[in-house]
């Protein structure tokens, strides 16, 4: 059963940028900057129009298309029943683990600043939230979206003004130095974080603006392409590659090396900026997983798995790493698996949706 509420153009374009970058703007250019070193910021240039064309394109085509169903509905209209609820259920899959590595991401950085706090803590009072976010629907997560991210975007924008004048445009020479191949290589890292966006797919039948739908995935990855490129831009020219390579939260020590007058500790704008974004994304994909799994099973409401939902989600975050640097590791070495499911699984929905029609006509 999909929500009866319906959200704005804009609310659905938030969330899609909240999704995306609520966690890869602490964390870039990192990824990118170990393979191509000073041209780190190419890398999620080229993943953005990567994203636009392999996954947003072809999803608000699909979502047009079917405006009244979700991914989940209508890949066994596609695919047939067989082939159709494999795909759904593997879309379900990919969000229930997004969920898990948001709360996993949350705990670890509060515990970097009270390490003496369980991560049991964090984990469970962020889970806690979601549940009653949930449960109140999606038109309240997309009210919250247009109050958190204008707040975010100013913070980040004072950090990044602030902080330019610390950096030494040097760190940004030479110009292309890598090969095509490299390049390609450190594409996966930002790709897999624009992919997050696959989430479009469940709540777009409550846009109560069904002809944008297109454009709001491509805008929203744009938007979302353009902060990180932006950011990956002020780390290398701050930091400079050799140091980027060891640094767990570039955002965190750029925001500690600016010069903003009024404030001391402008690092406490980013832990609340992050911690209000990641609601967002804990709460959209948990509401895509239990959304998903009703329809998948033809579930007349999704609203009693939401706690089932969630404290399996707690359980697996807390058991699926021993540790930061495990899951660091982890992400490093299966960034092509994560990416498969979005962009592999939604090319091969929106062709053999095309195939179809034109077998038909």
């Amino acid at each position: 059963m999909i929500n009866k509420s319906l959200i704005t153009s804009r609310q659905a374009f938030l969330l899609i940028v909240l999704a995306n970058i609520s966690t890869a703007v602490l964390f870039v250019p990192t990824t990118p900057v170990e393979i191509v070193n000073q041209d780190g910021w190419i890398p999620v240039i080229l993943s953005t129009f990567f994203a636009a064309l392999l996954l947003y394109y072809p999803l608000g085509a699909m979502c047009k298309k079917y405006p009244e169903h979700t991914i989940i509905q209508y890949s066994p209209l596609i695919l047939g029943r067989f082939i159709g609820k494999l795909f759904a259920a593997l879309f379900i899959y990919y969000f229930f683990i997004i969920h898990c590595l948001a709360l996993r991401e949350f705990g670890e950085l509060v515990i970097t600043f009270m390490p003496e706090t369980s991560i049991n803590v964090p984990i469970i009072f962020i889970s806690l939230i979601s549940i009653y976010t949930v449960k109140c629907g999606l038109e309240v997560m997309g009210r919250c979206a247009e109050i958190i991210f204008p707040l975010g975007f100013i913070s980040l924008f004072i950090i990044g003004l602030f902080s330019i004048e610390q950096g030494d445009y040097t760190n940004l020479q030479p110009f292309m130095e890598s090969s095509i191949m490299p390049l390609m290589i450190a594409t996966l890292s930002p790709l897999d974080w624009l992919s997050l966006g696959l989430v479009f797919g469940i709540f777009a039948p409550c846009v109560n603006n069904k002809r944008s739908l297109v454009k709001i995935g491509i805008y929203a990855v744009f938007l979302s392409g353009a902060i990180l490129t932006i950011f990956s831009i002020i780390n290398i020219l701050v930091f400079g590659s050799d140091l980027l390579k060891i640094l767990n939260y570039p955002l965190l020590i750029l925001s500690r090396v600016s010069k903003f007058e009024p404030f001391e500790r402008i690092e406490v704008f980013i832990i609340l900026l992050w911690v209000s974004w990641v609601f967002i994304r804990v709460s959209l994909f948990s509401y895509a997983t239990v959304l998903g799994l009703s329809q998948l099973f033809n579930f007349t409401d999704h609203r009693f798995l939401i706690v089932p939902e969630n404290l399996l989600a707690i359980a697996y975050s807390l058991f699926m790493y021993d540790s930061f640097v495990e899951m660091s590791y982890a992400f490093s070495i299966s960034q092509l698996y994560y990416i498969s499911i979005p962009l592999g699984l939604t090319i091969i929905l929106w062709l053999t949706s095309i195939i179809r029609s034109k077998m038909k006509t």
